[in-house]
């Protein structure tokens, strides 16, 4: 109840005391303030008693859930934790757009505001408002690559980038780009710059996938966003290349050499084509030239900028149709009016209920075999939806009490 500020409250590490910043201090400068925690007394100032239903998947045993929760007027980490609880289950598969868990955590989420006496603002008077969106990438039947003629197998030896172009491109001859990036001079940090005296307008570029493997953390961060593949096509296109090849080396630490087929998060697509090959496959190409991907790898993994070069004898060609999958999923939106009718004032108080599935797109930050697991979305945004609902509760309350 003090004036100013005070807030950013966090546990220490063994759950005893609670620290927090505040500006009280008689210079009114913010420091950091430490307070004894009584847990087993906060434990019963706060309890409250609900039980939420176990393994149900139907809509109805959503609603259910939702309207077990006792509508309290108060903040409570309890119904917080009810609410992530839910929203987190395995029934839900990690909400994914589109999907059953979508719906199920909509339906929850509605139920809710429902039960807190709100109004539906979606479509028609739902609470509802359906919307289309890409939700994936797949193969269309007309994609060839083909080196001097000779075809390449799809999906085993090559296999197109989700952003690439789609189309017919011509013949064209090949060149060694390095890794691909551009990156300028900062402080602490040189250019970098793998096209230092190549001209690569109308050729394929050959780069590799990610960054030099043997650099200090600080010349990764230099390099991170230069090392992203739509980035790196991006700067091959405006020096005027035909297409991009993105090979990943022998020195790459991946379970597949060829980019999966998946969205990362971007909707555009590139204007040319952009294709990822096995190391095998540049490995031929090089033959000609008296060079090894391995010894090129190695090099530029010490943070070296090497001369790019043509790979002489190749010529590159290709026919891409990259098709995007349409998926539908729904908002859930709720009105409450302080005062009879509606006001042309609004505030919105949102948080996004879907989240990543099994990690089907680009955005999963898990590695190994953890990528196709269930990604639960506690913090992403469960925790985002249930501070929404609890400020809904809390707004409803203050209605009902003429304070709003």
């Amino acid at each position: 109840y003090t004036k100013g500020f005070d807030g950013l409250p966090v546990f220490t590490p063994d759950g005893k005391r609670l620290a927090w910043t505040t500006n009280r201090t008689s210079a009114k400068q913010s420091q950091i303030y430490i307070a004894d925690w009584n847990h087993e007394r906060a434990r019963e100032m706060l309890a409250v008693e609900a039980n939420v239903a176990e393994g149900d998947d139907t809509e109805a045993n959503a609603v259910a859930a939702a309207a077990r929760l006792e509508a309290d007027a108060g903040f409570n980490p309890q119904d917080v934790m009810r609410h992530v609880d839910y929203l987190c289950r395995d029934e839900l598969a990690g909400r994914l757009t589109g999907t059953r868990g979508e719906k199920l955590a909509t339906a929850y989420v509605a139920a809710y505001l429902d039960n807190l006496k709100l109004t539906p603002a979606g479509d028609d008077g739902s609470w509802f408002q359906e919307f289309d969106f890409t939700s994936g990438v797949a193969l269309g039947e007309g994609n060839v690559l083909t080196a001097n003629k000779s075809p390449l197998t799809l999906d085993k030896d090559w296999r197109p980038l989700a952003f690439s172009g789609n189309g017919k491109f011509e013949p064209a001859g090949v060149v060694f780009a390095g890794y691909g990036m551009h990156a300028p001079a900062s402080e602490g940090h040189k250019e970098y710059d793998s096209y230092v005296h190549l001209d690569v307008k109308d050729k394929w570029v050959v780069v590799f996938r990610f960054m030099p493997e043997d650099i200090s953390p600080e010349q990764r961060q230099h390099l991170s966003r230069a090392s992203q593949l739509r980035f790196k096509a991006t700067v091959a296109r405006d020096r005027g290349a035909r297409g991009v090849i993105v090979v990943s080396g022998p020195n790459a630490q991946v379970k597949s050499e060829l980019v999966p087929l998946r969205l990362d998060g971007i909707l555009a697509g590139s204007s040319m084509p952009v294709v990822s090959v096995k190391n095998d496959v540049v490995e031929g190409w090089l033959a000609a030239s008296g060079k090894k991907l391995k010894d090129l790898q190695d090099k530029l993994d010490t943070g070296a900028v090497a001369m790019g070069f043509e790979i002489k004898g190749v010529q590159i060609a290709a026919d891409i149709e990259i098709q995007r999958i349409k998926s539908s999923g729904r908002n859930v939106l709720g009105r409450l009016m302080a005062g009879d009718k509606p006001s042309s004032d609004v505030i919105v108080v949102g948080a996004h209920v879907d989240h990543l599935g099994q990690g089907a797109n680009g955005s999963s930050l898990a590695r190994g075999d953890e990528d196709q697991k269930i990604h639960y979305g506690a913090d992403d945004n469960a925790s985002g939806v249930a501070a929404m609902l609890e400020i809904a509760e809390y707004l409803a309350d203050q209605k009902a009490r003429d304070k709003l």
